[in-house]
């Protein structure tokens, strides 16, 4: 039994996620070099599927202004977020607690100029991702940076792809 959304124990999640996502670690590494490129200067950057504290770990030292302001739906998973970041001092890292940004979960001290949302919204049914998006656009500073990456199906059936591509032409695009 997990102790959060996903199937792995938040204790477990690290090794895990990478056997069910490989190269997990990248959609972190990504999103930190958008920040640093399009905003070095970054200070406050509320990370909402936080989960063990990785993206906040990795970015920290990378980024000296930054106050990450961390959530996550499991208090397992923020425990675990805890442990990792208990050596960055206080100013620079603060839990708001468990939730997503969809409900205001605790006090955003400024609008951010970055919140992050990866691999976090898609567990939840399709109207409450759409609040969850909207409340994160809308605390954002104007040209801020929203950075999203969720699992997703395509809901097209074969047959509707055969139509619009046409069964003589060529087929540019393969309906899985």
């Amino acid at each position: 039994m997990s102790d959060n959304d996903t199937p792995h124990k938040a204790a477990d999640y690290d090794g895990e996620i990478h056997k069910t996502i490989p190269f997990y670690h990248l959609f972190h590494a990504e999103t930190i070099d958008l920040v640093r490129t399009l905003l070095p200067d970054v200070s406050v950057w509320p990370d909402t599927g936080c989960g063990t504290g990785y993206l906040a770990e990795q970015a920290l030292p990378l980024l000296p202004r930054v106050c990450f302001l961390l959530a996550d739906p499991s208090l397992a998973m923020l425990e675990q977020a805890r442990g990792r970041l208990a050596r960055f001092p206080s100013a620079d890292v603060r839990f708001l607690g468990a939730g997503t940004m969809e409900e205001p979960i605790g006090v955003v001290p400024e609008a951010p100029q970055v919140i992050s949302a990866i691999q976090c919204h898609h567990y939840g049914p399709e109207e409450s991702r759409r609040r969850a998006t909207t409340t994160c656009y809308h605390l954002l500073e104007p040209d801020g940076i929203y950075v999203t990456s969720e699992n997703i199906r395509l809901h097209v059936h074969r047959q509707s792809c055969e139509s619009v591509a046409g069964r003589e032409g060529p087929q540019r695009h393969r309906a899985i």
